[in-house]
């Protein structure tokens, strides 16, 4: 049997992540679409997710980066690195870089975006071009 078409079991040093519930129905439909075109068989949900993991490139393509920082961005949690780093930064006479640049972008998905016409303070309509 070819070793490149097998599927393996996660070393025991593996890290272990969990999975939303409509993940794993997913992935046990896969299980049933397996087992019924070959009787017999029945991997297990790691070897099936490892398998497709393993079958990625190496590297995320644009459009995926994309994708995972608007769904996953925590903003809290980007604020708190940056402030990690000003720290240590301000302890060895350093200025943050990396903390300057992420809260430029923080503050940037936090702008608000300017309607081309609003209404003014007192209900009078704006135009956005003055």
């Amino acid at each position: 049997m070819d070793s490149s078409n097998d599927i393996q079991e996660p070393s025991s040093q593996a890290d272990r992540v969990g999975i939303s519930q409509d993940s794993i129905s997913l992935i046990d439909g896969w299980l049933k679409q397996l087992s019924e075109k070959q009787k017999g068989f029945y991997p297990s949900r790691k070897q099936i997710v490892g398998w497709l993991i393993n079958r990625h490139p190496t590297a995320l393509s644009k459009k995926e980066e994309d994708e995972l920082i608007a769904k996953f961005y925590d903003e809290e949690k980007a604020l708190k690195f940056a402030l990690k780093d000003i720290r240590l930064k301000k302890r060895i006479g350093e200025k943050s870089e990396l903390a300057g640049e992420i809260l430029c972008q923080t503050h940037k998905k936090a702008t608000p975006k300017v309607m081309k016409n609003s209404v003014g303070a007192h209900g009078q309509l704006k135009s956005g071009s003055n």
